[in-house]
This record gives structure tokens, C-alpha cells and sequence, in this order.
């Protein structure tokens, strides 16, 4: 018997290439089924990303209905999913998607009825298939949204005996936990036959034989659809065969998906031209100086999260805003990112680390990856409850930068071994490209960095506060005291 399994992960909103991905994977469906074969199609997580307009504005119901329209067989949700889109939302998604949900480790309320928590027995061709899923769980993330953190590695375990015991032939696991973590299970030897793998985003051109088990992944983006097929004899799987079918860029569009990606893109564009406040002045944005906006986010990051100092990366924020209204596509459009606040301590010494970091023109150019970021460039760093003196100097490759010549919180200077409680956004705490920042010790907060802004930007006190400058070239009657109070 063979069985062909199609299989998409990670599409992250990239919802134009996905209506034309789902016709290729429509019509290759289509063809097995015309020729009597047996088949079985899963997403396997971060279908939903909420920095795109459309699934913004419609709270990831879009993505449900594309799942629905293409007649999936399941899915598992990733961490975009649980981390980003609000838990409020997840039981209208999971219900209008209609489809198991293959998530194990994630018992919660708002799933339980589309909810596989035991994996299912699906027979295909006289063969007993045992399919079940595990999500990511990051553990400080889950617990700050009041989410249960579940080993996967022990979930993997346990169903797989389950579903040994139930009578499973072969057992197919559906993995939002990446490639890494995929090998890791196959090397432990857990009797799992296939692993149709996400999360880390391989484009895996073909099947990766790990001990016993056989691993596939299909891209990012909605550039690819996996296609596996399964070869079982005797109740034991003898080969798999995965490849990739790519996306092409001029293909056609599915018309019942497109249809649906239409009808949402309405709706969303009502949601999102919701007014949010009146601006009386522009907030300008600047990626080498200093930005209203990035203050305005850092002034809410330290004043909700009550800490001594807040810093934020300027690239979070995309662009500036006109005067007149905002609305929430607005600032969706400024500020993108689904990322949160963390807080932690940090020595005197340690900021100043930090900020001066910050300065160099290597990171602030640099490119942002993962964590959230949905940007470009890092960005400099903004800072708030603190005053920066900065000074110029040569760097070893010739240039003339900023450099971090004194720091004073209120009126006096910061304290070289003084511990100060730090809010900064979720990329500086997890980048090594601030290695000042220690993310064994931070604390995350619920809201989003997007939300804090939203709330901040109505208040037209904390508006002028973001115009005040934290940074300032030193005077020569400073600089001597900038120096002494951060030695040591």
C-alpha cells in the first residue's frame, strides 16, 4: 500500500502565493485520488501570522477558512498560533477551520472539541494509521499567557504506546517543534515511523532517513507543498518517498480559496480602519536617530511593566505616522511585530553596555532574524527613564561613531554596580547581538508591544512626553563625570 500525504507548514499569512499553492496542491490530490489512492493532508502550524492585514483584521478566521475550503485532514498549531494570536479567538478559529486538531501537549478549553488529544486511528488501504501532533512549548512565553507547558518529548513517548496499544501499524507524528528537535525523537528511538516535520523552516528536497524514522518539512512561506509517499508491507513501512512541489509564481489562483481571501480582505479592511486616536502633530521615525514613535513604545514598555528603564530596538517601528486620525491598520502598518516586553535586572555596568551596542552602526544596519521581529534593520536603540551623553570616537574599522560617555537616570548617574530593574522588547533579550542582555533571567509579560503602543498613543500627555530627547552629545563640563560615575 502506499499513502501520500501532503502536508504544508509554516505559511505565515503569506496568504497570495498560498491561493495559488492551493490549486497545485488541489490538483495533486485530485490526481491520486483519481487513480484510487489513498491519501491523508495536514498543515502542520504557523498558518496564522498576525502581523498580515488580512488575518489581523480577521483574527485568523481567514486561515480557518482556507483550511476548511481545501478540505485538510488536520492540523497542529504552531507558535504563531498559541503565542500571537489572541487565546480569545481560538475556539472561533479552531471551530470554523472544522478539522482535528493534533496538538497533545496543549490542553486547553478553548480546543477540546476539534481536539485530538489521544491522536486518532485512521484507516487507509487496510492499513492502521496512528497520527498525532505535538506544538513548541516555550516556557516562559506560555506561562506569562497562562498557557500549560507539556513536555512534547514525553507527550511523543506516551501516544506513541497509546497508539502502539490501540493497534497502530504505523505511526505518523505531526511536529511543530523543528528540524532539531524532530532527530532528537527519531535518535531516542520513541517507534515513530514518520515525522512530517515545521518550525524551522527546511525545505527538505527529500525524506531524512534518522534511525527508524523518516522526517519531511516543506519551506516557509507557501513557496512549497510537501508531497510523501508512505510504502507499507506487511503492516511496516519498507520506504518513503517526499518531495517538494514549489509554488509557481505565475500560477493559477484557486478560485474557492481565492474567494474566501477576497470576502475576508473586506472584512478585514472595516476591522481595521476602526479609529484609535487623533494626532494634533506627525511622529516622525528615523533609523539612525532618534524616533517619536520608538518613544513613545519605550515610555509604555517601563510605564506599564513599572520598570527603572526601558530600551527598545528602533526597527520595530517601520514608519512614521501623519497627523490627523490613526486608525489600527495604521499602527499594524508602524509597528508589525507580535513581539512582547521582557524585564530582568541589570547592572549599571550592563546598560551601558547595552546602549553603547546600540550605537554601532554595524547593528544598528544590521538585519533582524527570528524572535518575532517582522522588520528590516535593528535599528538604534531608544531608551526611557534614562539621559544618555554620548561622544564621539574611532572605531577599529576607521568609522566615526557615537559612543556612551555617561548615563544619568532622573538627575543622578547611573551606578556602575547598582542593579536596575530593565524592560526591553523580546528581539534585545533573546539577539546575540546584545550579549549584555542574560535571557536566563527575564520575565515575560502578556501584552504586546503593538498593544502597549495602541493604548500610549491615545494619551496625549504621554505624545509629548515621546518628543523629549534621551540622547545628547556630551559638554565638556560633563564628560568628566559621565566617565567617573561608570568606571569600576
Amino acid at each position: 500500500m502506499e499513502l501520500h500525504i501532503f502536508h504544508t507548514n509554516d505559511v505565515h499569512s503569506e496568504l497570495d502565493r498560498f491561493v495559488v499553492l492551493a490549486q497545485e496542491l488541489s490538483d495533486a490530490r485530485q490526481r491520486v485520488a483519481a487513480a484510487g489512492g489513498s491519501a491523508l493532508c495536514f498543515d502542520l502550524g504557523d498558518h496564522i501570522d498576525c502581523s498580515d492585514p488580512v488575518t489581523n483584521g480577521t483574527s485568523g478566521m481567514v486561515n480557518a477558512e482556507l483550511l476548511r475550503e481545501l478540505g485538510y485532514d488536520g492540523w497542529v498549531l504552531g507558535n504563531n498560533e498559541t503565542l500571537t494570536l489572541d487565546r480569545a479567538h481560538w475556539k472561533a478559529v479552531v471551530d470554523t477551520a472544522g478539522i482535528p486538531l493534533y496538538c497533545s501537549n496543549l490542553p486547553v478549553p478553548e480546543t477540546a472539541a476539534r481536539q485530538r488529544a489521544e491522536g486518532d486511528i485512521l484507516e487507509r488501504g487496510g492499513v492502521r494509521l496512528g497520527v498525532f501532533g505535538v506544538t513548541v512549548p516555550f516556557d516562559k512565553p506560555f506561562r506569562a499567557l497562562g498557557l500549560p507547558v507539556v513536555d512534547p518529548f514525553a507527550t511523543v513517548r506516551e501516544t506513541v504506546g497509546l497508539l502502539r496499544r490501540r493497534g497502530a501499524d504505523v505511526v505518523i507524528l505531526l511536529s511543530h517543534l523543528g528540524l532539531q528537535a524532530d532527530k532528537e525523537i527519531a535518535a531516542a528511538g520513541m517507534s515513530v515511523d514518520v515525522i512530517i516535520g515545521a518550525h524551522s523552516h527546511h525545505f527538505l528536497e527529500s525524506a531524512v532517513l534518522a534511525g527508524d524514522t523518516w522526517i519531511c518539512q516543506a519551506g516557509k512561506h507557501a513557496r512549497a507543498f510537501g508531497r510523501t509517499v508512505v510504502r507499507v508491507e506487511g503492516g511496516r513501512v519498507t520506504g518513503v518517498d517526499s518531495t517538494l512541489v514549489h509554488t509557481p509564481a505565475d500560477g493559477r489562483q484557486h478560485d474557492g480559496a481565492r474567494a474566501v481571501l477576497l470576502r475576508n480582505s473586506r472584512e478585514a479592511r472595516r476591522e481595521l480602519a476602526t479609529p484609535v486616536t487623533v494626532l494634533d502633530r506627525p511622529l516622525h521615525h528615523s533609523l539612525h536617530g532618534e524616533s517619536d514613535l520608538a518613544n513613545l513604545l519605550c515610555d509604555a514598555v517601563r510605564d506599564e511593566l513599572d520598570a527603572d528603564i526601558a530600551v527598545v530596538n528602533g526597527g520595530v517601528i517601520h514608519a512614521a505616522l501623519r497627523e490627523g486620525t490613526v486608525r489600527r491598520g495604521d499602527l499594524l502598518a508602524v509597528c508589525a511585530t507580535p513581539m512582547r516586553a521582557v524585564t530582568l535586572r541589570m547592572t549599571g555596568r550592563a546598560v551601558r553596555q547595552l546602549l553603547d551596542d546600540g550605537l554601532d552602526p554595524s547593528v544598528i544596519e544590521s538585519e533582524g532574524f527570528g524572535y518575532g521581529f517582522r522588520a528590516h534593520y535593528i535599528g538604534r536603540l531608544h531608551v526611557s527613564g534614562a539621559f544618555i551623553e554620548t561622544a564621539p570616537d574611532v572605531a577599529a574599522d576607521g568609522r566615526t561613531r557615537e559612543t556612551v560617555r555617561g548615563i544619568y537616570a532622573g538627575a543622578e548617574p547611573l551606578v556602575a554596580e547598582h542593579s536596575y530593574s530593565v524592560a526591553v522588547c523580546e528581539y534585545i533579550a533573546l539577539s546575540s547581538r546584545f550579549p549584555a542582555v542574560s535571557p536566563m533571567d527575564i520575565v515575560y509579560h502578556a501584552p504586546t508591544l503593538r498593544a502597549m503602543l495602541t493604548r500610549a498613543i491615545a494619551d496625549p500627555d504621554r505624545v509629548r512626553r515621546a518628543a523629549q530627547a534621551r540622547y545628547s552629545r556630551a559638554a565638556d563640563s560633563h564628560q568628566g563625570t559621565g566617565e567617573r560615575t561608570e568606571s569600576g
